[in-house]
């Protein structure tokens, strides 16, 4: 047997299988007691064993006696009302539970917490009566109360940080909110002035380039552009990667997750398609009179630089860039709101950027952003979100004759 093994065994042995002389060594040693003292102290403790998971004590009782941790570790949690329950710190041999409440001398005193043991604990228990009434325990008494009152004014300083922490993050996350609609707006409002100087604009273009060509290459140059700003705004708020929906390291599963999405969404626009051209065939392209540009080399070429550039780039822009930041700004006990906020606004948003194309191309792209915004609050993937959209926009190209 190694050198660490047999510590181990010891330590075992001693914890589990001695735990009255594991609980006076602890005493000695954490309570600063006397052998005597200690051992006084044990006599009037209740030593029992704990199985995994087992509760010590359950938030909300009255609280009745001061437990010790002998051996072995347990876990405390919390149930919160936004979060259901979390787990707050691990406890592990030394730590003591049931000590506030006994410096309180409350009778109607509750456990503000659960306490269970993780894989099995030792525990020595004694009631509140029984320390405070005992002559026998006078000297060990004044030492368990120096003790617990340290043990107080630690838990109170660590408090005190976690509460400064909190107000910190909270204030860092309204001006982070704040600093990210107000870089939304103003993208709002300059596709509002660029939508209506297209005419000054298009002077400044090749007389011989088409209008289509015109729209085609301003459009993936403003998108480029934003995708740009969102990028340095990103940076700004020092957003990582994984909050953003970015993460490729199960890109597997966030394809098969694009592809489901896609699926109703596929249904719908055949039925959109069937009631328009009830005539057309249901693979047919020529619907709307498109269907020579679209079989053409440039329309071919359009579509893939659609697929390959612009909707990758689209959605970095919609959930990347507007969307997650704000569900992430809301923070946990908002989350629900933060979902319904960042949806609508990174709906909004996906609808303005095409804003050239007309009213109608506004209000159509507002509604299937509404859609892939919820399907990001549900797959908190970008990649997830860009393969539906390139499915669902080769169906546009070819199903309703986008490309002219």
């Amino acid at each position: 047997m190694t050198q660490a093994s047999a510590g181990e065994s010891q330590d075992r042995r001693d914890g589990f299988g001695r735990p009255e002389k594991a609980f006076i060594a602890l005493l000695q040693r954490d309570f600063a007691m006397t052998g005597e003292e200690a051992a006084g102290l044990a006599c009037c403790c209740a030593i029992r064993t704990l199985r995994e998971s087992d509760i010590l004590v359950r938030e909300g009782e009255r609280a009745t006696a001061v437990d010790w941790i002998v051996a072995g570790s347990a876990f405390v949690s919390r149930f919160s009302q936004q979060d259901g329950r979390l787990a707050l710190v691990d406890l592990s041999a030394g730590d003591v539970v049931g000590e506030m409440a006994y410096l309180r001398r409350d009778p109607d005193a509750v456990y503000s917490a659960t306490v269970q043991a993780r894989e099995g604990a030792i525990v020595a228990s004694t009631a509140f009566a029984a320390l405070r009434d005992n002559p026998a325990l006078d000297r060990a008494r004044v030492k368990l109360v120096e003790r617990f009152g340290q043990i107080a004014a630690e838990r109170l300083n660590a408090t005190s940080g976690m509460t400064v922490d909190a107000i910190s993050t909270g204030r860092w996350r309204e001006r982070r909110l704040a600093l990210h609609l107000g870089a939304i707006n103003a993208v709002l409002a300059l596709f509002v002035v660029l939508s209506n100087s297209m005419d000054i604009i298009r002077r400044l273009a090749p007389s011989e380039m088409s209008q289509a060509s015109f729209l085609s290459v301003f459009h993936i140059s403003l998108d480029t552009a934003l995708a740009f700003l969102f990028y340095l705004l990103l940076r700004a708020l020092k957003e990582p990667p994984r909050s953003l929906g970015l993460a490729l390291s199960d890109w597997h599963r966030q394809v098969k997750q694009g592809l489901g999405w896609s699926v109703p969404a596929l249904a719908a626009a055949a039925a959109i398609r069937f009631w328009l051209h009830p005539h057309e065939g249901l693979l047919s392209v020529y619907a709307l009179g498109g269907g020579s540009n679209l079989l053409s080399a440039a329309g071919i070429g359009a579509l893939l630089a659609y697929v390959v550039y612009l909707c990758p780039i689209q959605e970095y822009v919609a959930r990347a860039g507007v969307q997650a930041p704000i569900m992430n700004a809301f923070g946990g006990t908002f989350a629900r709101v933060g979902a319904v906020v960042s949806t609508v606004v990174a709906a909004i948003a996906f609808g303005a950027m095409h804003i050239l194309f007309g009213v109608s191309a506004v209000l159509l792209t507002t509604c299937v952003g509404l859609y892939w915004g919820i399907m990001f609050v549900w797959t908190r993937s970008v990649l997830a979100v860009t393969v539906s959209h390139m499915v669902l926009g080769v169906a546009a190209f070819y199903w309703f004759g986008l490309i002219r």
